[in-house]
């Protein structure tokens, strides 16, 4: 509104204060449409330059000014498996073989192709992945057979490790700042830093016993005197 009128005003000591530039004429369909695409610009602008500072960038603005500073957005992963394989006739698992859960979620064993045998005195354990990235949960015997009829009898004895969905703004944001100190580990921020970057650790607590004393941590740890206890 403040753009059309201040073209308005503009038009009118050019023209004359008695000019019609009402939504309705030529002009003022012309104005109107103006002042849509000096709008849009400056909206553009002002995305642009919010994206110029890593404390309001989102999306891909934040991961170009976080690889700035060497750090790089977590990707999503896949959630995997362990299984334990009998059969009741000597057979092949192939590496592509399809496993399904009780929710219906696809697992695939991506191994090299085993034989199993069917006299064998324990089970074949395997490892097996959800076709589906994220944070897919399967509890301990979710995962009870293979998605095609087959004599493999399949067994879940522990929770699937489950995987993770692309790193959020906040947390790349967070795990920017921390790190921005991590080309040295001489002090307790930088050993954070330098801990914060490796991958699978979201979190980092460090306990620093500067008392006279051995430090006793929540988790029942003692933390001698002078020594530092480091929480992933």
């Amino acid at each position: 509104d403040q753009i059309q009128a201040a073209l308005i005003k503009r038009y009118k000591e050019v023209y004359g204060e008695d000019i019609n530039l009402a939504n309705t004429t030529a002009d003022g369909i012309f104005i109107n449409d103006l002042s849509l695409i000096i709008n849009n610009i400056l909206r553009s602008f002002e995305i642009l330059y919010s994206n110029l500072n890593v404390e309001t960038a989102n999306g891909t603005y934040l991961d170009t000014l976080c690889k700035l500073s060497n750090v790089s957005r977590l990707q999503s992963t896949a959630s995997t498996a362990e299984l334990q394989i009998t059969t009741t006739i000597n057979n092949t698992l192939s590496k592509g073989t399809i496993f399904i859960d009780t929710t219906g979620n696809e697992w695939t064993y991506n191994g090299e192709t085993i034989s199993i045998d069917a006299n064998a005195s324990q089970a074949t354990t395997i490892i097996v992945t959800c076709n589906e990235l994220g944070p897919i949960v399967a509890p301990a015997g979710s995962i009870t057979q293979t998605l095609e009829a087959s004599t493999f009898k399949v067994v879940q004895e522990k929770a699937a490790n489950v995987g993770r969905n692309d790193e959020t703004d906040a947390h790349l944001r967070a795990r920017r700042a921390q790190s921005t100190g991590a080309t040295g580990t001489t002090v307790l921020e930088s050993l954070a830093g330098a801990l914060l970057t490796l991958d699978g650790v979201d979190d980092v607590q460090i306990i620093n016993n500067v008392s006279k004393d051995n430090y006793i941590a929540n988790d029942g740890t003692s933390v001698p005197l002078h020594n530092i206890y480091a929480i992933l």
